[in-house]
C-alpha cells in the first residue's frame, strides 16, 4: 500500500508590532485577528491570553434575577430590568431614569396613605410586594423579610394597632428598554446609552454625562495671498 506525500509547509516568524483589530473579511493583513476570544489586553501594548475563568458573583445570590447587563473588575456590578445596580451585595436602585408607582394597603383591602414617598422608596430597592407589620411599642414598621424598618409616621393606615400588617406594592417601570453597555473607569462605571455613571465603591449615583465642546481651542483659518496677506470678502462691487 502506497501512502499519499505530504509536503509540510515551510515554518516561519513574523513580528507583529502592531496590532490592526478584529478583522471579519475573507482576508485580513498581517497583525489583524479574526476572534480573541482568548486573548486580553490586559498587558496592553502587549497582547496576552486571558486569565483563567473563575466564579466572580453567584446570580442565585444576586436579588435580583432580571439581569440587564455585567461587567466590573476584580468584583461583578450587575444591573438589572428595574434600574437597580448590584455591587458586592449591595444595591443603588433607581439609577435610570423611570416611572415610580407606589401604594400600601392593609389585609382588608383598604388603602393606607403614604405621606412621605422618598423616605420609603429609599428602604426598597427592587419592585416587587412588601409586608410590614407594625410595633407599637417601638413606633415602628417592620418589614417580613428583615430590611430596614420604617418609622411608624412613613405609613398611615388611619389607625395603628400593633402587630397591623400591611401591604406595600413597588414597582418602577424605565423610560428606555432594551440592553446596556457598562463602561467601567477606574472605581466608576458609566451606563449606556442612558449617560448614568455611578461610583461602585461607594455605591452612589452622579449626575448625568452631558456632552461638551471646547470651541476656544479650534482652529480659525483665513484666506490669504501667497506673500501672507489676508484677504476679506467684498460685494460685487469690489
Amino acid at each position: 500500500m502506497r501512502y499519499p506525500k505530504l509536503k509540510v509547509p515551510e515554518k516561519r516568524r513574523v513580528l507583529i508590532d502592531r496590532f490592526r483589530g478584529c478583522d471579519h473579511r475573507p482576508e485580513i493583513p498581517v497583525g489583524a485577528f479574526r476572534d480573541m476570544q482568548n486573548l486580553s489586553g490586559e498587558a496592553a501594548p502587549l497582547l496576552r491570553t486571558r486569565r483563567r475563568r473563575t466564579e466572580v458573583l453567584s446570580l442565585e445570590s444576586c436579588p435580583s434575577y432580571r439581569v440587564n447587563a455585567i461587567g466590573g473588575r476584580g468584583r461583578a456590578v450587575v444591573l438589572d430590568n428595574s434600574g437597580t445596580l448590584w455591587c458586592g451585595g449591595r444595591a443603588l436602585p433607581r439609577l435610570l431614569d423611570g416611572t415610580v408607582s407606589l401604594s400600601a394597603s392593609d389585609g382588608a383591602g383598604g388603602a393606607a396613605a403614604i405621606p412621605e414617598p422618598d423616605p420609603v422608596l429609599q428602604a426598597l430597592n427592587s419592585p416587587g410586594i412588601y409586608y410590614y407589620q407594625y410595633d407599637a411599642a417601638a413606633q415602628l414598621w417592620r418589614p417580613a423579610d428583615g430590611g430596614l424598618p420604617l418609622a411608624g409616621r412613613l405609613l398611615d393606615p388611619g389607625e395603628r394597632t400593633d402587630g397591623m400588617i400591611l401591604r406595600l406594592d413597588y414597582d418602577y417601570s424605565l423610560d428606555r428598554a432594551g440592553q446596556r453597555q457598562l463602561v467601567f473607569l477606574g472605581g466608576w462605571v458609566c451606563v449606556f446609552p442612558d449617560g448614568k455613571y455611578a461610583n461602585t465603591v461607594k455605591l452612589r449615583s452622579a449626575a448625568r454625562m452631558e456632552p461638551f465642546t471646547d470651541y476656544g481651542s479650534i482652529a480659525q483659518y483665513n484666506e490669504c495671498e501667497q506673500g501672507g496677506a489676508i484677504l476679506s470678502p467684498c460685494d460685487a462691487a469690489g
